[in-house]
């Protein structure tokens, strides 16, 4: 209450007025032990003091959150130290969940001592934190447990059960899923399906389960099997191979769900022992296991235009070698197009790819948003290799991240093909690897006319992209009219080499944070490398931009450079080794 208190409209200049708003303001910010006080007018106002006491129970009597991403609990010991950012941010020591008290500065990092620093700054909020967790909707049932005939189960899960619809038809796999079925929440007379065509009725008087029967024709009773006309659905490739195959008819449907292997397949009748041998990863051919060879029939994958690796088991994020189950679909799927799954694909040994395979990803991010391979072995990663005066062609990998984090040659070697296609692929070494993109020419092993489009080699050992074109002799076969269209080589030892060979293109490539950027030599019986041409693209390199090996005894031949961005005091070589090399466009 202030002094005087005269009543007097706001406003007013009467002194005595004056006097009881300074009181006014006095007890508004210097108060601190009540929370509201009356102004001159008689009115109760709060305290700055009161207003933050306000404030910080509002924030006590909030959700609470952990203090990890996405609002995980850490542990103050195992965890520490914590960034404790909000005052409804909430960890535990020792069992015992605590937050920040309302005098802690915030944001604060713990000390890591927590006897006589850390516990003088935190305050326990108890039981606050589970009756914030049984109160939410979406998990508070799961924390508390009942007692069932079932054994000890979750609120939520028992209530499931007696608010299960009486009414449904049930379907089980088999018989014996069937029987340790909860029958508590059956009606009299429920229906069920087993997987194997048999029906049955729960007899509640009897309390079991009475196999139903159908009449035929001839006045008999037989059990319903008849599985005929309808999609039959399975949960796991193992379940379907189960299906007795007598109730079946050719084109009939199965769905299997709820695995990585979902997919829709049709039953094809008669002998079908080839199209099984041919595919021993069982992602196009299923056997039931009544004749596994397929000579009785067999199930056939429903395909449209392409095949999925998850169908021959190939997972992701498991960390687990995939090598033998991406083999069996590729080399199935060859000549044809096999999509992996978007995620990280460990693989452990090399995948040679055929002719007019294709294998394809969901993308090429280093961010880990498309298809990521993970190789861990040695040697060389994916091969394109043909025979002796029979190349290998068409082919083609696209859209994939390729990381290599153990030794090995090349991430991608290709010797004896021609006509294939590596687009927008990205190979990464972490580990120890020698080369990524390498092409190598020998007699009677020609590399022709491939097309690398978008392929980006980063950290490799020696080089970036590597093209040989003749290590054992002179004649005319060689790595020639192959094109590089905006390609990168990034931080590797030289990022593109070219080695005795004939017309190579780069169209629009670029190299950054090489050794050396673009290297040229000849062969070592005399011949030297001849037509290559760069144009339009960018080097920017640690030591040379361009460099001419003069150690070649076959000498150089010409690299042609149109329009390409460049320094001219980053070339290596004599003078009388350059032939034809144009400068376009350079920096300095």
């Amino acid at each position: 209450m202030t002094k005087f208190n005269t009543g007097n409209e706001i406003g007013s200049t009467d002194a005595r007025d004056l006097y009881d708003n300074a009181q006014n303001l006095d007890e508004l910010t210097n108060n601190q032990s009540e929370r509201s006080h009356k102004d001159r007018l008689g009115n109760d106002r709060k305290t700055w003091w009161g207003m933050e006491q306000d404030f910080q129970d509002f924030l006590a009597n909030s959700g609470y959150v952990g203090t990890g991403t996405d609002g995980a609990y850490e542990d103050y010991d195992a965890d520490g130290p914590l960034d404790i950012e909000a005052r409804n941010e909430i960890f535990t020591k020792d069992g015992e969940f605590y937050r920040a008290k309302a005098d802690l500065d915030l944001p604060y990092t713990t000390t890591g001592t927590w006897d006589g620093d850390d516990e003088t700054r935190f305050v326990s909020v108890g039981d606050a934190n589970l009756r914030q967790e049984l109160g939410d909707a979406s998990q508070g049932g799961d924390l508390v447990s009942v007692s069932t005939n079932s054994g000890n189960e979750s609120l939520n899960a028992a209530l499931g059960k007696r608010t299960q619809v009486k009414d449904v038809v049930l379907k089980f796999d088999s018989v014996s899923d069937m029987e340790s079925y909860d029958t508590t929440s059956l009606n009299d007379g429920q229906q069920a399906n087993v997987l194997n065509g048999s029906r049955y009725r729960w007899d509640a008087t009897s309390e079991g389960w009475v196999e139903q029967t159908q009449q035929l024709n001839d006045g008999t009773q037989t059990t319903a099997k008849a599985l005929n006309h309808r999609t039959i659905h399975a949960i796991t490739q193992g379940a379907l191979r189960t299906i007795p195959v007598s109730a079946l008819e050719d084109g009939q449907s199965c769905i299997i769900g709820m695995t990585e292997r979902a997919r829709t397949l049709r039953w094809r009748s008669g002998d079908r022992s080839s199209e099984v041998s041919s595919d021993p990863g069982e992602g196009a051919w299923v056997a039931p296991d009544s004749d596994a060879t397929g000579a009785s029939g067999a199930w056939e994958t429903i395909v449209d235009g392409y095949y999925l690796a998850q169908w021959w088991g190939v997972t992701t994020g498991d960390n687990i070698d995939r090598s033998s189950e991406l083999q069996a679909a590729y080399s199935y799927a060859s000549p044809g197009m096999l999509l992996l799954p978007q995620g990280e694909i460990r693989m452990d040994s090399k995948l040679p790819l055929l002719s007019g395979g294709i294998i394809k990803g969901h993308g090429c991010s280093i961010n880990g948003s498309g298809t990521k391979i993970v190789y861990n072995g040695s040697g060389n990663t994916f091969e394109i290799i043909g025979n002796a005066n029979d190349p290998l062609r068409g082919a083609s990998m696209r859209d994939l991240y390729v990381e290599i984090s153990g030794g090995g040659e090349s991430a991608l070697y290709l010797k004896g093909c021609r006509e294939c296609i590596i687009e927008k692929v990205l190979f990464r070494n972490i580990g120890t690897c020698t080369d990524g993109v390498k092409v190598e020419a020998e007699e009677d092993y020609g590399v022709y006319k491939n097309d690398f489009v978008q392929v980006q080699t980063i950290g490799f050992d020696n080089r970036g992209f590597y093209f040989d074109g003749d290590i054992t002799n002179s004649g005319t076969r060689r790595a020639n009219d192959n094109v590089l269209d905006k390609c990168r080589s990034d931080a590797n030892a030289t990022g593109f080499q070219f080695r005795g060979l004939e017309h190579v293109d780069l169209h629009g490539c670029r190299g950054e944070g090489n050794n050396r950027g673009v290297r040229v030599a000849g062969e070592s019986d005399g011949t030297p490398a001849i037509r290559v041409n760069m144009l339009g693209g960018y080097l920017e390199n640690d030591t040379y931009d361009i460099d001419v090996d003069d150690s070649s005894p076959g000498g150089n031949g010409g690299i042609r450079v149109f329009g390409t961005r460049y320094s001219r005091s980053k070339i290596a070589g004599s003078s009388s080794r350059v032939r034809d090399i144009i400068y376009d466009f350079y920096d300095a």
